[in-house]
């Protein structure tokens, strides 16, 4: 194993067969890998402690500053927000005063704690040294609220400067933390909802001139057959952009327009893998969704349109999270048409995840009929390092006697998805563009069966690219206790920021 820096190894290894080589096996076999430590290293070094440590710079930040309503709008605008509005609560004399800022992340929508990181960089630039409000900050997807968080200027600064979650004063009423986060639907401490009721000073919008622009997102689409009898690896790949236009509050349009790129020989016209290749140019999901949160942490979402180009309807999702977000239930009913034969499918999904570890290990069922007309179960367990997941299933389930589907299978897979590119967004004039917010690759293979033929259509749900599952739930990860077990990343994000200046 050679180190080629501090979260990536090269290894070289070589094995070999000394037992017979039965069906002409080669006897030798030679491997190169590159291994990744998955969200970053465990430790900091001194060093880079040291380095996000002076990234606060308290000097840099202006003594005594006072920000004004209009001030801090434009500079969360500038900092990559869309949809802007801050209000300034008096103070009184036993309270500071308390900012409500709720802020769309445009340019931030691969992690949520990135945004909320992004905007804490914001609001302590503008407190300076010497600020001592607080702040309570609701993120929002297309208008909607997501997630709240509450912090205190100066609580804040002494927990940037080290680990600790309390400052020494317990002024704000809620044990001193100068940064928490809190449910979506505005399920506030009683002393936040007191320093709700204080007159309102000032306040001011910023940021929708673009906001009703496209947002793209660019990523490979990539179909693969590995270790077949046919060959150890062919491929068929093609270039995605991803479209989202908001249209009003919780409405939206979202789709992906597919180019082919390359393909293995085996991928070719004729050959063994053709009719799965990625040849067509054009729209493959087009989707008119609306959502909504509702009370007791309930959000629903209602989508029509192409899923892709096979289906063609419409489907119903909805989730439920206890308070601290350790249990969530999920529902979806759909109705599609498929285009090539006319048949309908009728998915019908209910699942229950358990985050075991918070931000490490969360374990999944899900039951019902699954997209391709099969039912059955599928466990899953879901494994994070930072932004990285690796999710480990089991499916079994059958369809119909009459359909294609009819055999009962069981199967077990594994797929790695990670967001690709920059964390933050691009603006291009109008629009933005950025990486992928998450995209995957998996393998997956049959069990309990004499033969390994290649099967496909089993146990697929009906998944949109935007909504409950991605950007509502940040992929299913900001549950209060997933939230609090990654503060070290939020607390880097936002020394991050603070270095960077915005």
């Amino acid at each position: 194993r050679l180190p080629i820096s501090r979260d990536v190894d090269l290894q070289l290894a070589t094995s070999r067969k000394f037992g017979n080589a039965d069906g002409g096996q080669q006897a030798w076999q030679v491997t190169a890998a590159l291994q990744v430590a998955l969200g970053g290293a465990a430790t900091r070094t001194p060093e880079s402690q040291d380095r996000f440590n002076s990234a606060l710079a308290m000097q840099q930040l202006p003594a005594n500053a006072a920000p004004s309503a209009e001030s801090l709008a434009q500079a969360l605008e500038a900092g990559g927000f869309a949809h802007v509005t801050v209000q300034r609560r008096s103070a009184s004399e036993q309270q500071p005063a308390l900012w409500q800022v709720r802020a769309e992340a445009r340019q931030w929508r691969k992690s949520q704690v990135d945004a909320v990181a992004a905007a804490l960089a914001v609001w302590v630039k503008s407190q300076g040294q010497d600020g001592a409000d607080d702040l309570l900050l609701t993120l929002t997807y297309q208008r909607q609220p997501v997630l709240n968080a509450f912090a205190s200027a100066g609580c804040l600064r002494e927990w940037l400067q080290g680990p600790e979650w309390r400052c020494a004063a317990d002024r704000t009423g809620l044990q001193g933390r100068g940064f928490m986060y809190l449910n979506a639907d505005l399920e506030l401490p009683a002393v936040l909802q007191a320093k709700l009721q204080a007159p309102v000073s000032e306040t001011a919008q910023a940021g929708d001139a673009r906001a009703w622009m496209p947002q793209l997102a660019l990523s490979p689409k990539l179909a693969t057959r590995v270790g077949t009898e046919f060959g150890l690896f062919d491929y068929s790949l093609a270039a995605v952009v991803g479209a989202e236009v908001a249209l009003a509050p919780g409405l939206f349009w979202h789709g992906t327009f597919t180019v082919p790129v390359s393909n293995s020989s085996r991928f070719d016209d004729g050959e063994i893998f053709g009719d799965d290749r990625l040849d067509t140019v054009g729209f493959d999901e087009a989707m008119l969704s609306y959502w909504k949160p509702l009370p007791n942490r309930v959000a629903v979402q209602a989508s029509a349109g192409f899923l892709d180009r096979r289906y063609l309807g419409g489907q119903v999702d909805a989730r439920w999270s206890n308070a601290d977000g350790r249990l969530r239930a999920s529902g979806t009913a759909g109705v599609y048409r498929t285009e090539d034969t006319g048949d309908r499918r009728t998915p019908v999904l209910g699942a229950l995840r358990y985050t075991v570890l918070p931000a490490r290990w969360q374990v999944e069922a899900t039951a019902g009929q699954f997209l391709g007309g099969d039912r059955g179960v599928q466990l899953a367990s879901l494994h994070w390092w930072g932004d990285t997941q690796m999710k480990l299933y089991y499916s079994n389930s059958q369809g119909k006697a009459t359909s294609a589907l009819s055999v009962r299978r069981q199967l077990l897979g594994f797929v790695i998805s990670f967001p690709l590119g920059p964390r933050a967004a691009t603006s291009v004039g109008p629009v933005t563009v950025r990486g992928a917010d998450r995209w995957g690759w998996g393998l997956k293979t049959k069990v309990g069966e004499k033969d390994n033929v290649l099967t496909s259509g089993y146990a697929e749900a009906p998944t949109l690219r935007h909504g409950l599952a991605s950007d509502v739930s940040d992929f299913d990860r900001n549950g209060i206790a997933d939230l609090a077990a990654r503060a070290r990343f939020m607390r880097e994000a936002v020394l991050d920021g603070l270095a960077a200046g915005r």
